[in-house]
């Protein structure tokens, strides 16, 4: 009797492993991406409009998993966002652009970089993704759900570019310079600008990056950082 209900039992994992293979499934059974293939070319499409291909090494590697606190299967993961706006050049608008980019999301880089109107890059800033994550959750997301931390990252680039964080002038003349949190020279030469546009950004948690271009010496200056 106790090897009949042995070989049932193991009858039984067999079939729910098979299944779990071939179909990720939700807490509430409904099964979150579809697949389809063609050759050796697989495509994979979940509940979030996402889709992957998977060929070659890939494809052949392709393991799947069924994580009911996840719900999502990705190869790469990668947001992106970008706007133009007034900065270095009073006539014409630059190019501002953050891209959101790794093999998973605890891996990603940001990449934050400012365009003129001439194709030339005249700021560079990067920093972890995971960073940003210490923000609002514990551990850098350790313990929050794909979907918790990516429905956050979503929200964060969609509003990394919002009026609010473009200052006209950069200083305001009744700002008062701190010391701890600028250098002088800096603070000087963005304040005596009154047609100066400023933005600001926050990458990690508790911090604050104010950037502006330094028309006279033709580059972008950080003016005052806070973290």
């Amino acid at each position: 009797m106790k090897l009949r209900f042995a070989y049932l039992s193991l009858a039984f994992l067999t079939f729910f492993s098979c299944n779990n293979d071939s179909v990720d499934v939700d807490r509430y059974g409904e099964s979150n991406w579809s697949e389809t293939s063609t050759g050796s070319k697989r495509t994979v499409e979940n509940k979030r409009s996402h889709k992957d291909d998977y060929e070659g090494e890939d494809f052949k590697n392709l393991k799947y998993t069924a994580d009911i606190d996840t719900n999502v299967y990705r190869k790469d993961y990668f947001l992106e966002n970008s706007t133009k706006h007034k900065f270095s050049n009073d006539e014409t608008a630059d190019e501002f652009k953050i891209t959101v980019k790794g093999k998973k999301i605890h891996y990603a880089t940001i990449d934050f970089t400012i365009t003129n109107s001439q194709g030339e890059r005249i700021f560079h800033d990067q920093f972890p993704l995971m960073k940003v994550l210490e923000r609002v959750f514990d551990g850098g997301g350790e313990y929050a759900t794909f979907i918790q931390k990516d429905d956050y990252m979503r929200a964060w680039v969609d509003n990394f570019f919002k009026h609010e964080n473009f200052l006209t002038p950069a200083i305001h003349a009744e700002r008062e310079y701190e010391a701890e949190f600028s250098k002088k020279h800096h603070w000087e030469a963005i304040a005596a600008d009154p047609s100066s546009v400023g933005f600001v950004y926050s990458k990690s948690k508790g911090s604050q990056t104010e950037i502006a271009f330094d028309k006279k010496q033709n580059k972008v200056l950080e003016y005052y950082h806070f973290n």
